[in-house]
């Protein structure tokens, strides 16, 4: 299945900060999650077993006591301060409040512990 391609648009006064953001296949995007329900300190993510819950920082549920976002996103293009991008889990509207460049030799981390599978 493709990506949906998504638009996330910049206002007029911040379009050149966008230069050369274009050389970068990846961005990582914070955004506030606006429309969050409570936060709470246990949470079953979706995909999980019914009856196993996980620790709040142990998911990417939005329900976080402090609305924050983050997720390294797919760039498509930049055209007049628009950028068309992929992958993000965010509702459209969410306030995107700042993006930056995925570097892989600064993002690019494992993921996941050895030992733990």
């Amino acid at each position: 299945m493709p990506d949906v391609l998504e638009k996330s648009e910049f206002y007029h006064e911040h379009q050149n900060s966008l230069k050369s953001l274009e050389l970068s296949e990846y961005i990582i995007a914070i955004y506030h999650f606006d429309k969050a329900g409570k936060s709470q300190e246990t949470v079953r993510p979706p995909s999980s077993a019914p009856k196993l819950k996980f620790g709040l920082f142990a998911t990417r549920s939005p329900d976080r006591p402090d609305s924050i976002g983050i997720a390294a996103i797919k760039l498509g293009k930049i055209e007049n301060g628009i950028l068309y991008i992929s992958g993000i889990d965010a509702f459209n509207g969410t306030p995107v409040l700042d993006i930056k460049p995925y570097l892989p030799s600064k993002d690019g981390v494992k993921s996941i512990r050895n030992d733990s599978i």
